[in-house]
């Protein structure tokens, strides 16, 4: 039988034909000729990379760096052609869209702007214009409008008090709270749209479920004028390309100035009031959807900006503005934003190329040149969809001038933070921003689980690690998070504060690990049917704030930032789910004087009187002492007790300072009716001295007599009705 099966192999070989014969014996000395070769391309490999100097690393790393700002060129265009002034007939069974237009002041193409949406050819929206003040001038414009188109739905706000730090969500968002359809539109009021534009935005967020946020890539209307035409051609250029290719890669880079939302997506990010203290909603709004698994896009059509007031100062101003802002978000642009330019990059791809392949500068940077100019005005006809409006000596023109212009702006807006926003002005750190975006960030073995709250001074996360469940604040300054910590560590004792755990760094962020409270004590008033605790509740909070400033005050230390929200409830324990309230937040605290009594000044400087929920001697321009602690919980006190304290310091300046003196001076006449009750502890704090202690026992009998039959110093439980915290 074996020799058998040896004669079989035999005839089956020799059935084989001739020419595969060949070709296994040419394969034969090939893979054998490769497989020698190998270990000489290994040591080929190793010997280059041992002769691998730092230069020749620099050059290749510029041909790979400027190699990819000419791929984004062509990605740009390429995605502009295919995607951009696509047509779509009309449908009816899109979904309504309710379109908020916040409105500052008028220029003259403001009522070109407005008739433009009040024209507009979509079944079925509404128009809601949101204003700062019934004074704005643009009022008049808006209500000429609705009396010219009555059959356009139509309402009119007006801002009734800043919930946050982002002046545009303080006024959009009584629009957002009154819209009635399921499609959110925000939309600027330099904006021109097309009669198909609403169309054109609703369709395309249709066309997918987890389509979160489309937004129009900036263009500008065609108009007359040098500034006009030098914002036109940097809209349709350098700007032009960096959202279209963004946008093609993945990469979250929505405008605010015109855009479109699922109003159910956005509430899931606790809708738009979450957004409140960041500068650039926008971005964030399409961080935060992108992080619940919805995508951001471009629509088909360019937002048409069409303000008439455009000057070279005001064009400067406003893209320096945006730089610093990208720079507070994203310091590492520092790097990168200033090379990507077409100077600073032909001048990096023709020494790199010279550099490894010896070929002359002067004709690679002129490559580089003509490559460079002639894609952003082929990117900027395909913006315009046709025939530029300036000649092509023009476009030179104005296009060299953005150049030469770019790297200015954008040193100016490393020197002045301070950014300028209509009539306000801000104060920009650097990561500030950032830092509300940690989610999902591992520090010191502890997860980043969900933003708690943030403020002034830094964010608050709830941080895990195992069976381990912590607060983690994150700052940048870090001078003011070694104040708190230092404060903490001195109260870690008295329970009255959250327990310090560590300090430390982490990149740019100082941080600080805490013991996790419960809900603020602003969080459970808002949560009370009519944001006003009862009376028993009332007064067994207030007797428990003043307890943690008598812990405070013995330590010799001031608080000086005391208001509801920096009041918080321990976790519940048993029996009976029982908490206690605790103060918090001590970033601007301050031990005010040594053992011996001796008074000790902040280094820092802070400027106590600007801020409108001081009291009336610190108004004044005095420095806060012990008994302006007492005298802001007083406040405090009164907002819990449903007395609308915000709006109160909306009052002009002499009513309000009238307001704060009379409280302490007469409160049984100044007290609301509701809390006239509150009169024994008022006229207590109206007897406190700078230069004495404080009484703060006398302060708890004062509480404990506002309502006799009720223990002042008993215990508060928290409960949970219809998924919202009670305190009782």
């Amino acid at each position: 039988m074996p020799i058998m099966r040896s004669s079989q192999n035999v005839i089956e070989i020799s059935e084989i034909p001739s020419s595969m014969q060949s070709s296994q014996a040419m394969e034969a000395p090939f893979f054998a000729t490769v497989s020698s070769l190998v270990p000489w391309i290994v040591l080929e490999i190793e010997k280059l990379i041992e002769n691998l100097d730092i230069t020749t690393c620099l050059a290749i790393f510029g041909v790979v760096f400027v190699g990819a700002l000419y791929l984004i060129h062509v990605i740009a265009l390429c995605y502009g052609i295919f995607h951009l002034h696509k047509i779509y007939e009309p449908d009816a069974t899109l979904p309504g869209v309710s379109i908020i237009k916040p409105i500052m002041g008028t220029d003259e193409n403001l009522e070109t702007n407005l008739t433009s949406f009040f024209t507009a050819d979509y079944h079925q929206f509404e128009l809601l214009f949101c204003f700062h003040s019934p004074q704005d001038d643009a009022v008049p414009v808006v209500k000429a409008l609705i009396e010219r188109y009555p059959d356009v739905d139509v309402t009119i706000f007006f801002q009734e008090h800043e919930i946050g730090f982002n002046p545009k969500i303080n006024n959009m968002i009584p629009g957002y709270m009154a819209a009635k359809y399921p499609l959110i539109m925000i939309s600027d009021s330099t904006i021109f749209t097309r009669p198909d534009g609403i169309s054109d935005l609703a369709k395309r967020i249709m066309s997918e479920e987890k389509l979160g946020l489309i937004t129009q890539i900036p263009y500008c209307m065609n108009r007359v004028g040098l500034a006009n035409c030098f914002e036109q051609v940097f809209f349709g250029t350098s700007h032009a390309k960096i959202y279209l290719a963004g946008n093609f890669l993945g990469f979250n880079c929505p405008t605010g100035m015109s855009s479109i939302f699922k109003k159910a997506a956005l509430d899931q990010c606790g809708g738009m009031v979450a957004f409140k203290d960041y500068m650039a909603e926008d971005y964030f709004f399409g961080k935060n959807l992108a992080a619940r698994g919805y995508k951001s896009g471009i629509s088909n059509q360019p937002a048409l900006q069409n303000s008439a007031a455009t000057t070279f100062t005001s064009f400067s101003n406003r893209v320096g503005r945006w730089a610093k802002l990208r720079i507070a978000m994203m310091p590492q642009v520092i790097l990168v934003e200033p090379l990507q330019d077409c100077f600073p990059a032909g001048i990096i791809m023709a020494l790199s190329v010279h550099y490894l392949f010896d070929i002359t500068v002067p004709m690679l940077f002129v490559i580089h040149f003509f490559f460079w100019i002639s894609m952003d005005y082929m990117i900027m006809r395909v913006m315009q969809n046709g025939p530029l409006t300036v000649s092509l000596i023009q476009f030179i023109g104005f296009w060299l001038l953005r150049e030469f212009s770019s790297p200015v702006i954008f040193i100016k807006a490393l020197m002045e933070p301070s950014v300028r926003w209509r009539n306000n002005i801000f104060h920009v750190k650097m990561c500030y921003d950032t830092l509300l975006t940690l989610d999902g960030t591992h520090i010191r073995g502890y997860l980043l689980t969900r933003l708690i709250g943030h403020g002034s001074f830094g964010a608050v996360y709830e941080a895990k690690c195992n069976s381990d469940t912590i607060a983690m604040k994150v700052a940048v300054e870090e001078e003011d998070l070694l104040v708190e910590a230092a404060t903490l560590q001195k109260l870690y004792y008295s329970d009255i504060s959250p327990k310090y755990h560590f300090t430390g760094r982490y990149g740019p962020y100082s941080i600080i690990g805490m013991e996790l409270l419960g809900y603020d004590l602003e969080s459970i008033r808002e949560s009370t049917p009519w944001k006003s605790c009862q009376r028993p509740t009332l007064i067994r909070m207030a007797y428990q704030m003043v307890h943690c400033l008598q812990a405070l005050h013995e330590k010799r230390l001031i608080h000086r930032d005391v208001k509801l929200s920096n009041f918080a409830l321990s976790q519940p324990k048993t029996p009976g789910n029982q908490v206690s309230v605790k103060i918090l937040d001590f970033g601007m605290s301050h031990e005010y004087s040594d053992a011996e009594g001796n008074l000790k000044e902040d280094p820092r400087g802070f400027v106590f009187k600007k801020m409108r929920y001081s009291s009336y001697d610190v108004c004044l321009g005095l420095d806060p002492a012990p008994k302006d602690d007492v005298i802001q919980v007083g406040y405090a006190i009164l907002y819990a007790g449903g007395f609308d304290f915000h709006e109160k310091l909306k009052s002009p300046d002499n009513e309000l300072m009238n307001w704060k003196r009379e409280l302490i001076r007469a409160p049984g006449e100044t007290l609301p009716l509701m809390l006239k009750f509150l009169t024994p502890f008022f006229e207590e704090v109206g007897e406190l001295i700078d230069i004495l202690p404080v009484n703060h026992d006398l302060l708890k009998q004062r509480i404990q007599q506002c309502l006799p039959e009720m223990n002042a110093s008993s215990a508060l439980t928290l409960t949970e009705e219809d998924g919202n915290p009670v305190l009782t």
